[in-house]
């Protein structure tokens, strides 16, 4: 590139009439070719303003080099990131009753979350149980929530719980969560007597189906799983005295208490 000027001392002397409506006085020529990279160089020099110029851009430090920008860009992705990661952390603590959860909790679904939201500690209490505590938890959720529920009587609902108990299936139509499964909470020897969910997980709730739900967790794959459902489940037949039942299983299942 070459920079031409004219009159340049004499355009500064006169900057303020030019401002006010007089004719420019400096005149400027601009030329670009290609060439390969290299270092800026003043080829003449005629003014004192030019001089002057010349000399500030002369106390400026160098322009980065290619590696120190690339290095800078990494820099500022690498405090970008830390401050998402920081965000998403924050959010999931929040999320999750005020602390991380462990990966096994982070992964399991189902009501996970849910519970959380009523008992944290007894959340992570499960989750570091181990698994055959975990199925035994699940399986006395289930029988918690059943007799709640008044069902224990019914006969069909006796059987299924056995059934879960001994590490079987459930029977048909126990088995569907659809309206052949919810059909058993009505007729003859079925009580109907519904949740007092004052301050509980969930208002006016069907004891009868909720005690279903805690049956079909019970017998979920995963045991994790199994028992925060399960648990949660049983939480909602209970109603507001969900807080009793989360007390019986801290002093019923060993394996919990050792969690």
């Amino acid at each position: 590139m070459r920079y031409c000027g004219r009159d340049l001392d004499r355009a500064r002397d006169e900057e303020l009439s030019v401002l006010e409506g007089g004719d420019p006085v400096d005149h400027y020529l601009l030329q670009f070719w290609p060439a390969p990279a290299g270092p800026d160089r003043v080829v003449r020099q005629t003014s004192r303003t030019a001089e002057y110029w010349h000399r500030h851009a002369r106390s400026l430090p160098p322009p980065p080099s290619p590696q120190e920008e690339a290095e800078a860009e990494s820099r500022r992705r690498e405090e970008r990131e830390s401050v998402a990661r920081a965000a998403r952390e924050e959010a999931e603590s929040l999320l999750w009753g005020g602390r991380s959860p462990s990966p096994s909790l982070r992964r399991v679904g189902g009501d996970a979350l849910e519970l959380v939201q009523l008992d944290r500690d007894l959340a992570d209490a499960v989750d570091a149980a181990g698994p055959e505590a975990q199925r035994s938890m699940a399986r006395w959720a289930a029988r918690q929530a059943v007799v709640k529920a008044g069902l224990i009587g019914v006969d069909r609902i006796a059987t299924a719980l056995e059934s879960v108990e001994r590490g079987e299936a459930l029977p048909e139509p126990i088995d569907e969560p659809g309206r052949a499964g919810e059909g058993l909470c009505t007729g003859p020897g079925v009580p109907g007597a519904r949740a007092d969910a004052t301050g509980g997980p969930r208002v006016d709730v069907a004891q009868q189906a909720k005690a279903l739900t805690a049956l079909r967790a019970a017998v979920e794959p995963n045991p994790l799983r199994a028992a925060l459902d399960a648990l949660f489940a049983a939480a909602t037949t209970y109603g507001g005295s969900y807080p009793d039942l989360f007390a019986a299983a801290r002093r019923e299942i060993p394996g919990l208490r050792a969690g």
